[in-house]
């Protein structure tokens, strides 16, 4: 009787933007091995999101913005107590380190590679295999790296609903149907703090030129302070968090973001126009979702209200603008799910597990 392959999931904790992806890719891995434990650790925002949908994770208790060597010695100390047959580390550098210091074999997950110089480029010498959720041409590979490197394509979650649901998903939030609605999905790491946008969002709304306009706004941590600044706005409505992100984008005709390349994935996938609002602080977001057609990208220092109003006006008039293509990314978890399924069977050789279970075909 072969045992189960036990395997701790190392995600990124800062934001949710990690925590979301790693949940739906570890939902498809029973399908293509189906004697798997899945251990997540993270920390921070990540380990709330992952307590948020209910999924048991080990707190790292990292900061948001952690630091290499503290992130090595948690992510050994992990290691040490759990005792996996194999390690996931989702833009988790230092952990591959840790595996690769207790003999456990790791492979890196991410949609960027860092430069061979960094120290996440000298990290990722000693990972046994690197999954990139992106395609080739947009980061040089790291060389000279004995690693094998997979492509597994861009990654956006299975969602329930689409844009054609648009009314069915107004009528499950109550919305009119005539209304003309801006959703602000801003992520759980570029605070107002960091990255202020709620001023220039609400002078841009409060000028917009429609009698039947409605601004949704995931407030998450922040809903306290936006309740103060939307006081006296009927046409504003603060969500908290949800776990619908689905509906939300159904029902809506246009995204703000601050570059979250999570939430302007799934928009562009659903065929939504999106507004990113970037300080630069995530550069390599930056890159990947200037590269989507369904995305306006801004420099948030050069933006001010009166501008955005131009630009939401801009887009939500013209009908090639508003109705973007989607991106066709239907399955993509699934073949993320695959490869990663394929890597650990390679670099663990567990008996029972040399043949992975073939996809089923899309409709």
């Amino acid at each position: 009787m072969t045992r189960n392959i036990s395997c701790v999931f190392f995600s990124r904790g800062r934001g949710h933007g990690h925590a979301i992806p790693d949940m739906a890719i570890t939902a498809e891995l029973p399908r293509f091995i189906p004697n798997i434990d899945v251990h997540f650790a993270s920390y921070a925002t990540g380990a709330e999101t992952f307590r948020s949908r209910k999924r048991a994770v080990v707190d790292m208790r990292l900061p948001e913005e952690n630091s290499y060597f503290p992130t090595l010695f948690a992510a050994q100390n992990v290691i040490l107590d759990l005792r996996p047959d194999v390690v996931l580390a989702h833009e988790e550098f230092a952990a591959i380190i840790a595996a690769k210091i207790t003999g456990i074999p790791a492979i890196f997950v991410s949609a960027w590679l860092p430069p061979a110089a960094s120290i996440g480029g000298a990290s990722l010498s000693y990972a046994d295999s690197i999954v990139l959720l992106e395609r080739p041409g947009i980061f040089p590979p790291l060389e000279p790296s004995e690693a094998r490197l997979r492509f597994a394509g861009p990654l956006v979650r299975k969602m329930d609903y689409t844009r054609k649901d648009c009314a069915q998903a107004r009528s499950d939030l109550a919305i009119p149907q005539d209304a003309q609605v801006v959703l602000v999905a801003n992520g759980g790491w570029a605070s107002e703090a960091k990255a202020p946008t709620a001023a220039t969002i609400l002078s841009a709304f409060r000028e917009l030129n429609h009698p039947g306009k409605l601004l949704l706004w995931l407030s998450g941590r922040e809903h306290e302070a936006l309740a103060s600044m939307t006081a006296g706005m009927p046409d504003v409505r603060l969500l908290g968090q949800t776990d619908r992100m689905d509906v939300l984008l159904a029902a809506s005709d246009l995204v703000i973001t601050k570059a979250n390349r999570g939430t302007v994935m799934e928009a562009a996938n659903m065929g939504l126009p999106t507004i990113s609002l970037s300080y630069g602080l995530n550069p390599i977001d930056d890159i990947l979702v200037t590269r989507l057609r369904s995305n306006l990208q801004l420099n948030a220092h050069a933006t001010d209200g009166p501008t955005l109003r131009q630009y939401i006006e801009q887009i939500l008039s013209d009908p090639e603008l508003s109705n973007p293509a989607p991106l066709g990314l239907e399955g993509s978890t699934e073949r993320a799910a695959k490869i990663i399924a394929e890597e650990i069977v390679r670099v663990t050789h567990f008996a029972g597990t040399d043949r992975i279970a073939p996809m089923a075909p899309t409709s």
